[in-house]
């Protein structure tokens, strides 16, 4: 798939799922601390790419893959997508690459697990 495209899709995808978090919490159907966790992790994953970006420049001291891993898992894949996409940054190793959609599928099944009883509990 070409590289915009991709681009396109992926950073879609992250909008739209920030878009039905905010539109979740403001039908009252998400905690005001889901929304924060995933817009605080999404930043602050998103700045933790750039460094890792210009540390990797510089030939300094990189951010271990696992870390941007577990950012990834715990809500902060959208700045992932967007700090790989938009910053040309971890896209070509194809190990990492699996391994972070793996992140992305666990951090979803763990929010619909949450909503299957949040929702559940109404």
């Amino acid at each position: 798939m070409p590289m915009n495209k991709r681009k396109r899709i992926l950073s879609s995808v992250a909008a739209l799922f920030l878009t039905a978090l905010l539109i979740s919490y403001w039908a009252q159907i998400s905690p005001l601390i889901i929304v924060l966790l995933y817009f605080s992790m999404t930043a602050i994953t998103f700045i933790t790419y750039a460094i890792d970006k210009s540390r990797a420049k510089h030939n300094k001291w990189r951010i271990k893959e696992v870390t941007l891993h577990v950012m990834s898992l715990i809500g902060g894949w959208p700045g992932a997508i967007l700090g790989q996409e938009f910053l040309r940054h971890k896209t070509v190793k194809g190990r990492f690459r699996i391994i972070f959609y793996m992140t992305v599928l666990g951090n979803l099944f763990v929010l619909a697990l949450l909503y299957s009883r949040l929702l559940g509990a109404l």
